[in-house]
């Protein structure tokens, strides 16, 4: 049986990069999806050294509205059995008074978490 692949977003530093180091340890094949790919390749090249899975890198920013539709299409065809979606950006305030457009991403941020 092949091994199942998680796709891990946010995955370039933080609790992404720890999901991300967990997954491999567990022997899982990851895609590490962030906006620095800097980082994203230094993480791969120890996720495959230490623990001999395949790791693969897409940079992306999922503030931008094509990302998805591009991270999509540069999977297409590959099982992806975990999705751990942990790229986002954070909001001052409570949730029920933030209202649509800022949970959307459109409005103001305060504090950017996407990575």
């Amino acid at each position: 049986m092949a091994p199942s692949t998680a796709l891990i977003t946010g995955a370039s530093s933080g609790i992404g990069a720890e999901l991300a180091l967990l997954c491999a340890a567990a022997g899982h094949n990851v895609i590490l999806v962030a906006r620095s790919e800097t980082r994203l390749e230094k993480l791969a090249t120890r996720l495959r050294t230490e623990h001999r899975i395949e790791a693969r890198v897409l940079a992306a920013d999922l503030a931008d509205p094509a990302s998805p539709d591009a991270i999509f299409a540069a999977t297409a065809g590959e099982p992806i059995d975990i999705l751990i979606n942990n790229a986002g950006f954070g909001i001052v305030g409570a949730f029920a008074e933030s209202g649509w457009t800022a949970q959307a991403g459109s409005g103001r941020r305060t504090r950017s978490r996407s990575r």
